[in-house]
């Protein structure tokens, strides 16, 4: 039987402590050292979420990111650094990691950002989602224009489906906040606006449309006009 959790840990003595903790709240837990043997596992078990840590350039986080996207595209990560700038936080989210998790932390702190990761797939699923030619299927996690898919991390299908199940209408940042994001980030709206800059870059500049409108002072809406 598959764990819950996949832990990538460099240092295999962390790995351990780290593996120990996630078991005393009741998760099974894989850990391994080396990225390729993290991939392969994600492309045959279907984990909760992945734990990533591994202290190196923010080229080398995009590459293992993306080579675990493509063993499973919906598989949330959670990268844990000890790194403290913004820069770095943007690097792990531009890589396509779900969320950020700066090291060392509490182990209730680390808990909650799993959960938040993990009930992603736990919620009641919509119906296939229709917004012109923009479709999302929130029973297997996918998105597309047409019959071109489009690959979303889990936090930007999120974000998405908050504004698919309301088209034409405006939700605000704070809705968003609430229903995507556990009470770390609840007080800061900029993780809302990197997650729509991303959704723009992936549903609509490919395209050449603009279906996210921002509604200054409020939160966004996601139309069917382009242009």
């Amino acid at each position: 039987m598959a764990a819950d959790i996949l832990v990538l840990k460099a240092d295999p003595s962390a790995g351990i402590d780290l593996r120990q903790g996630l078991e005393a709240a009741d998760y099974s837990v894989d850990l391994v050292v080396d990225k390729g043997v993290a991939a392969q596992l994600v492309g045959r078990h279907s984990y909760m979420a992945v734990l990533m840590d591994i202290p190196e350039s923010g080229s080398t986080q995009r590459r293992t990111c993306a080579e675990l996207r493509k063993r499973r595209r919906d598989v949330p990560i959670l990268v844990l650094t000890q790194k403290g700038d913004e820069r770095d936080e943007v690097e792990a989210l531009d890589a396509g990691a779900d969320d950020y998790l700066r090291t060392p932390c509490s182990r209730e702190v680390l808990l909650a950002r799993l959960r938040a990761l993990t009930r992603r797939g736990t919620r009641s699923v919509d119906r296939l989602l229709r917004i012109g030619d923009l479709w999302l299927d929130p029973v297997h996690r996918r998105c597309g224009r047409g019959r071109r898919d489009i690959t979303l991390t889990a936090r930007e299908f999120a974000v998405l489906v908050q504004l698919a199940r309301h088209p034409g209408k405006a939700v605000s940042k704070k809705v968003i906040l609430d229903e995507v994001w556990d009470m770390t980030y609840r007080s800061n709206p900029a993780v809302v606006e990197w997650h729509i800059c991303m959704l723009r870059r992936k549903i609509d500049a490919p395209f050449g449309v603009r279906s996210i409108e921002t509604v200054r002072g409020f939160g966004y809406r996601l139309t069917t006009v382009d242009g």
